[in-house]
Formats: C-alpha cells, sequence, structure tokens
C-alpha cells in the first residue's frame, strides 16, 4: 500500500486553476538555455538490465527497531511533487506513473497565482511532445533506445526535431552519449548536422567509487571555436541518502530538458540525476570569472528520501537562498 509523506503545504490546486490544456515548452538541451524542454524514446528497445527502481539507495540509513534493536526495513518512496520555492522563480512539478512504476508525465507550473498560468508537460513514450501557445514549440526527442522501461536504458543516440512557430526545424541537434563499464553516462556530444558554421561540444562526466558525479568537462571541440577551453563544474561531498529520484526508471533521460540538461546555468540537476546520493556542494567554473558555489543542505523522512533542500548560491555579483520540497508515496 502506497502512503503519502511530506504533503505539499501550498496551494497548488490555485496554481492550476484555469489553466488551458495546453501542453507548454521550450527548446531542450542546448537549443535554449534558460528554457524547459522534452525528450521521448523510440521504438527500439533495449535488452540491457532490468533497473533496480530504488536503486543502491534503498538500504541507506535503516532505522533501529525500538524493541530488540534490530533495523526496521525501510520503505521504498517514489516522489511525486516536488515545490521550488525561489524568489522570482517558483515553481511547482507533479509526476505520475503507469502501471508498473515507470514515469508516463511530468508537469511544471508557476507557484504565482497572479501570474499568466502556463502549465508545461512531458509524456513518456515512444516520441515526446509538447506545445506552446507563445510562440508555439513542439519539440521531439527520438532515442535509439527504449527510455519508458523498467529495463536500463543506455542510448548511443538521439535526434530532436523542433518546430518553431510556423518553422520546422527537423534534426535540429544530435546527441551521441557514451559508457563505462559500470553503465554510467561518461560523455555527452552535441552536433548541429544543418549548420555547418556552429560549434559543437562535449561534456565529460566523471565519478567517484560511490557511483556519485564529482567533476564534469565542457569544452567546443569541433566547428569555428574548436579546440576551446575546457571549463569545469566540480561537486564537492554527497551525503549518504538516496536521491527523491532513486525509484525512477531512467530518469537520467525520461526528463531531460523538463528537470535537468547537461549545459544548462545550474547543473544541480544534471548531477542529481546521474548520481546514487544528493550532492552537498557544486562549484561552477565554467565562467572563469564568475565562479559559482552551490552548497545544499536536506531534512529527511524516515526513509531517507530528502523533504526539504535548501540551497544557497553565491556568485561574485549575487547570492541568494531558497528552498525545494518533495512529496512521496511510500510502500
Amino acid at each position: 500500500m502506497m502512503t503519502t509523506t511530506n504533503p505539499i503545504r501550498w496551494g497548488l490546486a490555485g496554481a492550476r486553476r484555469g489553466v488551458a490544456t495546453i501542453a507548454v515548452a521550450c527548446l531542450a538541451l542546448a537549443a535554449c538555455d534558460e528554457s524547459d524542454a522534452s525528450s521521448e524514446a523510440s521504438d527500439v528497445a533495449d535488452e540491457g538490465d532490468t533497473v533496480d527502481a530504488a536503486g543502491p539507495q534503498a538500504d541507506a540509513g535503516a532505522n533501529p527497531d525500538a524493541d530488540g534493536g534490530a533495523e526496521a526495513p525501510r520503505k521504498r518512496c517514489r516522489v511525486i511533487s516536488e515545490v521550488r520555492n525561489e524568489i522570482g522563480n517558483p515553481a511547482f512539478f507533479f509526476f505520475t506513473y503507469d502501471a508498473e512504476g515507470v514515469l508516463e508525465r511530468a508537469t511544471k507550473g508557476p507557484l504565482k497565482q497572479y501570474e499568466a498560468e502556463i502549465l508545461t508537460s512531458l509524456d513518456v513514450g515512444h516520441d515526446l511532445v509538447r506545445e506552446s501557445a507563445q510562440p508555439r514549440v513542439e519539440l521531439k526527442m527520438r532515442y535509439d533506445a527504449k527510455i519508458r522501461s523498467t529495463s536500463l536504458a543506455k542510448p548511443t543516440r538521439s535526434n530532436l526535431d523542433l518546430i518553431m512557430g510556423t518553422t520546422p526545424m527537423p534534426n535540429a541537434y544530435t546527441y551521441e552519449y557514451e559508457y563505462d563499464t559500470k553503465d554510467r553516462l561518461v560523455r555527452v556530444s552535441e552536433y548541429t548536422p544543418d549548420n555547418e558554421n556552429d560549434s559543437e561540444g562535449d561534456v565529460v562526466i566523471k565519478y567517484d567509487d560511490k557511483d556519485n558525479v564529482v567533476r564534469l568537462e565542457h569544452a567546443l571541440v569541433r566547428g569555428p571555436n574548436a579546440p576551446g577551453e575546457i571549463m569545469v563544474t566540480v561537486v564537492k561531498g554527497y551525503d549518504d541518502k538516496p536521491t527523491p529520484y532513486a525509484l525512477v526508471p531512467n530518469y537520467r533521460f525520461a526528463l531531460t530538458g523538463l528537470k535537468h540538461r547537461w549545459n544548462e546555468a545550474d547543473l544541480e540537476g544534471f548531477v542529481t540525476a546521474l548520481s546514487k546520493n544528493n550532492p552537498l556542494e557544486i562549484v561552477d567554473a565554467r565562467d572563469t570569472a564568475a565562479e559559482r558555489t552551490r552548497t545544499m543542505t536536506y531534512e529527511y523522512n524516515e526513509s531517507g528520501y530528502p523533504t526539504r533542500r535548501t540551497n544557497a548560491i553565491v556568485a561574485p555579483q549575487s547570492s541568494k537562498q531558497y528552498t525545494d520540497e518533495f512529496s512521496y508515496e511510500c510502500e
């Protein structure tokens, strides 16, 4: 039986009131740096290992039994909602799953009820399509492996098709993916097949022996501005608890764009999506003149999943602090 923990205390129903039945989106991955996006799988199934949906985090921090001192079993918790309480950029996220526990839809919307209420939705299936009325944007990200699956997805390639307004942009971006012997994503390469004058980049991902990202290296490696300077992001420390998305199979690909991109301004989402545990500090030195440090502290439920994350971000000319809150169904 599923039980809900940490219910959201904000007026999310009010935030959604009057929302038109339009799926809203922006460009995925490098298509626009400050946008949301979507991705979806092709018909080709990956017959890889079955994903342990709870991941290796499931046993972290078991509770001692009050009677005999034995460890009581931890519940497995699946994230169902998330609230970002950031001044000027608040948002909510909802996640829904199919009968097998595989993510089938994610929605995102603003918390401010007095703003124009636009709901962004992402559907996970064979093709992901999202539309926006202002301006209308339609996206399809096609992977060469099935990501809506309980099996571990390891696509080697994806293609992004766009329609911006009335202008179609088929195969606007191509992405290639590489893995190590532990099936961890270690390289993402971006290509723009129809733009010969565009500079194309790679990101190289490095892990520690606990399957947590410790370093990202970004560089332009193709095109007129290549080779470019290697820009580095370093992750300094993790807790020993599961991430909020530990029970979401193939989360690293299923939400690309809506919640994380490998080249966006804030890399926390990408780092968390690829890691076993929750990051504590991220130092982003991609812009050497404006190094950016993000520190994170957490509160947890009885099963060890984060219910509240406090983020402190410090840059040379600015600083801010805000919280994220997570709600789960546990069994």
